[in-house]
């Protein structure tokens, strides 16, 4: 990840975005959606937004490993890389709990959250991270700390890859 400076036009930092290890993914398409896989990929980060407080939210697709992989979560990053949070497996359990897990990518990029968007909705700020294979927004809390979470998991219509929060706070 590259950090411009865009009125000098120069780069003033830069950084990997690092990778994801867990022991809760589901990586078998085998229509049963089971969160005991381990799983060790790049985070290949599909869309990044700054927060409110100063760090990179990125949502974590993850394109270019071999499969399974996809970063199938999203982090915050200090600007100088260093992970301040992660979702781990609760993106995709978020999805899960909502019937939305996409079983059948469990053995590519599972959920494939490609969308993320940082905004202040009714006075608090929320992160709203898109899922292309889950068709949905997840809707976390953004305080500036590592405790957010998923507070809202929300059917795009239509279906899409890019996330635009509603000012209303309405999932339509």
């Amino acid at each position: 990840m590259a950090l411009v400076d865009l009125r000098s036009r120069r780069v003033v930092g830069s950084f990997s975005a690092g990778t994801v290890t867990r022991a809760d993914a589901d990586t078998a398409d085998d229509d049963v959606v089971a969160f005991d896989d381990p799983l060790t990929v790049p985070r290949e980060p599909d869309a990044v937004q700054w927060t409110r407080d100063g760090h990179l939210g990125t949502a974590d697709e993850g394109d270019l490993a071999p499969e399974p992989s996809g970063g199938r979560g999203w982090t915050v990053l200090s600007t100088s890389g260093q992970v301040l949070f992660s979702s781990g497996g609760s993106a995709e359990r978020a999805l899960d709990d909502a019937g939305l897990h996409p079983d059948s990518h469990s053995d590519d990029k599972g959920a494939e959250f490609e969308g993320a968007e940082v905004a202040p909705v009714r006075g608090a700020t929320y992160a709203f991270i898109g899922s292309e294979r889950g068709d949905a927004v997840l809707v976390y809390t953004s305080a500036a700390s590592a405790r957010r979470s998923c507070c809202r998991c929300c059917p795009p219509v239509p279906p899409r890859r890019g996330c635009s929060p509603s000012p209303s706070g309405s999932c339509s």
